[in-house]
């Protein structure tokens, strides 16, 4: 499953400060950098300790609005290779000098939502600096996610994430299974998984 941003840009665009800023970040964030092996019916993350990146250039020109919209839909749903990675791209999709459409895409093994929205401001954020050749805006980050996947598995095989489970478990005992709400319209008795 992918998520998406895209950020519409009024302003000429370094495409080359783009890439590099987008090169920083995967540098900078190891779940950027993560790839993930088939073992049985696990999932192994693998951190690479580096993963190039690229920012393609599509120009699209006085192709129609639409046209336009049903590229960047189509190249919002193109697939990862899990296995090799990178887990994002960004995609520049420009029109005219001054009239830019920039897609952000990643898997969401990598990121959530929130995420997406905190890597999109740190782009932005390391693009401006690269302009100035300022140093990074960017605080320095201190607990990786490999950190905090050490801290969750320790917390569950303690004495405090054993009475975590039961306490859930009992909370959670005598529920329904499936919850019947209210849908906007319709939907199919077995799940097609259309946007995965």
């Amino acid at each position: 499953m992918h998520i998406q941003q895209s950020v519409y840009i009024h302003s000429p665009v370094d495409r080359q400060r783009l890439q590099s800023a987008l090169q920083v970040l995967v540098d900078r964030h190891e779940a950027l950098r993560t790839v993930y092996t088939r073992q049985g019916d696990n999932l192994l993350p693998r951190i690479l300790p580096a993963q190039r990146v690229d920012v393609e250039l599509v120009e699209v020109g006085s192709q129609p609005w639409a046209a336009m919209v049903a590229a960047i839909l189509a190249a919002a749903r193109e697939p990862f290779n899990l296995a090799e990675g990178p887990l994002l791209r960004g995609r520049l999709y420009s029109r005219t000098a001054d009239d830019h459409l920039f897609l952000f895409v990643i898997h969401h093994i990598a990121a959530d939502a929130t995420a997406l929205s905190l890597l999109v401001r740190e782009l932005w954020d390391l693009y401006g600096s690269l302009e100035t050749e300022a140093a990074s805006p960017l605080p320095t980050i201190t607990t990786t996610w490999s950190d905090f996947v050490r801290w969750q598995n320790n917390l569950l095989l303690s004495e405090q994430g054993a009475w975590l489970w039961s306490s859930w478990q009992a909370q959670m005992s005598g529920c329904i299974s499936q919850i019947n709400l209210p849908n906007d319209f319709p939907r199919p008795t077995q799940d097609t998984h259309p946007s995965s």
